[in-house]
């Protein structure tokens, strides 16, 4: 809009010179310029030509970041890499994890149970408790109206027991005195059953003498019990060990398979470090293109407010036209507008680079123009295309998908083949109150497993997996097509590139010379401002396409460094 103004103005100035008004009007102040007459003597100065001035552009100092330094920043800083990183990490613990399972499964166990059956006046507390000790039933006793009960199962018998009494008073006091016999009744070996009778109430004592038959005379365990408190305390200990025997080899291969993953995804974090590493070569080439547009155009404002200064002494001394004055404002209002637009851009470029570093958006910095690459004349599409069949992570990635689809047929195949573990335990069993009823037991055992039908489950797995295969194998060859064609294409522009380069430096070259012809020109009096302010625009735009070919051959070349698998 200021640009349009500013051309009104020059051409309401250009229509009053060529009809000069009434003298009345030579005043007016609606125009920007008082009118001139030409013929009079030296003519007033212009009241409206002081150039615009514009603060330079100047980025707040920061410590230096080269390319090199940005990238190696982003790959520390930049979550996409953390969040691969992570997922590598993950991988690897899941790996310890399952084949750990190939490896012998230690386990010990330790029980200790506390039962406690104090004696009362009125007699054992009421209720029931039996422990097994190495095949021997721990007796029963109930209380005193219901008589009491030992029972063995390990003898194939149980007793059974009557309690009868008689009550003597004398002198007003009683003396009760009881007798308990136990019988023992036929019943299945290894079984244990039991029958109460009571005819009186009994005030039966847990320390009650026994009378036994000679089945249960003679168990230590019986007696012991009969004359001690109910207190028993029951510990134990196990130890088990049980170890896969790889008989076909499946363990191994499982154990390839995982390794193979973890293959995958290192080659995976590959991929997106060079992704970030691209995107941040891109950015960054970005941030000096602007940069050096903006010194374009600082330049162009600098020379635009330079001419209007020699233009408006040149009017002043009348030798050049007033359209020479209003012509060189418009040039630096709009050298003016175009530079205001470049320090956005170089703004905004700087905060999307900062926020790829996962840095402030603000932070500032210096950055540094590297040296422009180039590629050998002798080098070929073919040798770029080498080159990225060997770092290529995605490729590395499809081969290693690849080699685990066909591990996966073999570990389908299990299915059919047998399978063989063992197992090997430990058993340590004690009571603390019966020091002859500890025992250990030991066993070992091995198991073979084969299948016999399963519906056809196993064979659709492994029609499954082969299939898997087949989808690699086109999947690959396809990628190694995508990445031949993004290999010469890359190696294409560059070439192309540089040769753009070139034919912008000529172009810039000539462009300088024609500005120093047109000013030399115009200071003689043989030439017009306007010829100057056309050279002047000539070689801006020279310049920015210079910078804009240059650039484009860095990125054209970090493009090709990625196709190739680099960095």
């Amino acid at each position: 809009m200021a640009a349009f103004f500013v051309i009104g103005q020059s051409f309401a100035t250009a229509q009053s010179i060529a009809t000069p008004p009434p003298a009345a009007t030579q005043t007016n102040t609606a125009l920007p310029n008082p009118q001139i007459d030409l013929k009079a003597g030296a003519p007033p100065p212009l009241t409206n030509t002081a150039p615009i001035t514009l603060k330079p552009y100047t980025e707040a100092s920061g410590p230096t970041l080269s390319i090199d330094q940005a990238v190696d920043l982003a790959l520390k800083n930049n979550t996409q890499v953390a969040a691969s990183a992570l997922m590598l990490k993950r991988v690897k613990f899941e790996m310890l994890e399952i084949t750990g399972e190939a490896y012998p499964q230690i386990s010990v166990s330790a029980s200790d149970t506390y039962s406690n059956r104090d004696t009362s006046p009125g007699g054992v507390t009421s209720g029931q408790t039996t422990l097994n000790t190495d095949g021997v039933t721990i007796p029963t006793i109930t209380d005193a109206q219901s008589g009491s009960i030992f029972s063995s199962a390990s003898s194939g018998t149980t007793a059974q027991t009557s309690s009868t009494s008689a009550t003597t008073v004398s002198g007003g006091s009683s003396t009760t005195s009881s007798n308990t016999t136990i019988t023992p009744v036929t019943g299945p070996a290894g079984s244990a059953s039991t029958s109460t009778s009571s005819s009186d109430a009994l005030q039966a004592k847990a320390t009650t003498p026994v009378t036994t038959t000679s089945s249960t005379a003679n168990n230590p365990i019986i007696q012991e019990f009969a004359s001690t408190p109910y207190r028993l305390n029951n510990y134990g200990g196990k130890l088990s060990l049980s170890q896969v025997i790889d008989v076909n080899g499946l363990v191994s291969t499982s154990e390839k398979v995982l390794k193979n993953e973890v293959t995958f995804y290192t080659y995976d974090l590959q991929r997106v470090q060079n992704e970030v590493a691209y995107n941040i070569k891109s950015q960054y080439y970005s941030v000096l293109r602007a940069e050096q547009q903006l010194a374009t155009d600082q330049e162009q404002v600098t020379n635009t407010q330079a001419e209007l200064v020699d233009a408006q002494n040149r009017y002043n001394a009348g030798t050049s036209p007033a359209f020479d004055v209003l012509s060189a404002q418009t040039q630096l209002s709009s050298a003016q507008q175009a530079l205001i637009n470049a320090q956005i851009t170089v703004d905004v470029q700087r905060a999307s680079l900062n926020n790829l570093l996962n840095r402030p958006i603000d932070a500032p910095f210096t950055s540094v123009t590297p040296a422009t690459p180039t590629i050998p004349a002798e080098d070929t599409d073919a040798a770029e295309i080498a080159v990225a069949n060997s770092n290529r992570p995605e490729l590395l990635e499809s081969n290693v998908a690849l080699d685990i689809a066909n591990k996966l047929v073999k570990l389908d195949h299990a299915g059919l083949l047998p399978q063989v573990a063992l197992s090997a335990a430990v058993v340590y069993n004690g009571y603390a109150s019966f020091p002859n009823g500890i025992g250990t037991t030991s066993n070992i055992t091995a198991a073979v497993t084969l299948p016999l039908y399963d519906g056809g489950q196993t064979a659709a797995r492994i029609n499954e997996a082969k299939t898997d295969v087949e989808t690699q194998q086109e999947s690959r060859q396809t990628l190694l097509s995508d990445i031949a064609l993004e290999v010469r294409s890359a190696f294409v522009n560059v070439k192309n590139g540089t040769a753009l380069v070139d034919a912008n430096v000529q172009a810039v070259a000539e462009a300088r010379e024609s500005l120093r012809l047109a000013n030399i020109r115009y200071k003689a009096g043989t030439g017009t401002l306007l010829e100057v302010t056309n050279a002047e625009a000539d070689l801006a735009v020279a310049e920015t396409n210079l910078a804009t070919a240059q650039f484009q051959l860095l990125t054209e070349f970090a493009s090709l460094q990625r196709s190739e698998g680099l960095r």
